[in-house]
């Protein structure tokens, strides 16, 4: 049977777990009573996904682990079983999230530097965005409810990206007055900016440019973007000629 609603907020604290926790022995009962067998590690996607639906929904203060044990039909026990804690569970589901993307960029910050490696990753970014609208609005939730809820592996990407751009700043390929850093909020800011505030954009680019909203191809105008994006910040960080 399920665990009972509470009106009380989940802590997300870890909590004793029993030795024997097990999907077999944890599972909604059968019609004659029994547990209901679960294959493990569908059971631990369906959690995963069920957490994704209520965190982007809710966010996480507002969404408890009795919920997510409803929804799914298991003990909450599994839940923390599978997962130790709902701070670990909110990680699980921004680390399914981005697992794809931070594997591109991974591989790009891992070969040779140069300014092809930081145009695609600015493309990278961009693309994500794009096919995972999902993560901006847990992004979101990570701004309003508190940094304790970042993941560590965007923190780690963000710092190789920065050390990217400072070893290309030693070799002249780009500018050494700039803050490296800094340049690294530029590129993330123009894309999620164009991507999180998208219907407002699609509300008020027909009226800046005087046509109607059905004159706009999106995903030609999202290609157009970007471009302008690449063109007009890699002309700023790229070094002026000596006169």
């Amino acid at each position: 049977m399920a665990a009972p609603r509470t009106h009380n907020l989940e802590t997300g604290l870890f909590c004793p777990m029993p030795h024997d926790v097990s999907d077999s022995d944890t599972g909604a009962a059968t019609p004659s009573g029994s547990p209901r067998p679960r294959d493990a590690k569908a059971t631990k996607a369906e959690i995963l996904a069920t957490a994704e639906a209520l965190f982007l929904a809710k966010g996480f203060a507002n969404t408890t682990v009795n919920e997510i044990a409803e929804r799914v039909g298991v003990a909450k026990s599994l839940i923390y079983h599978h997962f130790g804690s709902k701070e670990r569970l909110w990680q699980e589901v921004r680390e399914a999230t981005m697992r794809e993307y931070l594997e591109a960029q991974a591989r790009l910050f891992e070969g040779e530097k140069n300014l092809d490696v930081v145009r695609e990753s600015l493309r990278t970014y961009f693309n994500f965005l794009q096919r995972e609208p999902k993560f901006l609005r847990l992004d979101a939730w990570v701004e309003l409810e508190g940094p304790t809820l970042d993941t560590p592996s965007t923190n780690a990407l963000a710092k190789a990206a920065v050390a990217t751009f400072d070893e290309l700043q030693r070799s002249g390929e780009l500018r050494d007055d700039i803050d490296p850093a800094h340049l690294l909020y530029v590129f993330v800011g123009v894309a999620e900016f164009w991507l999180a505030h998208r219907k407002r954009i699609e509300r008020t680019l027909p009226h800046v440019r005087g046509t109607g909203a059905d004159d706009i191809d999106w995903d030609e105008e999202d290609e157009r973007f970007i471009a302008t994006v690449q063109d007009v910040i890699f002309h700023g960080v790229i070094p002026r000629e000596k006169g």
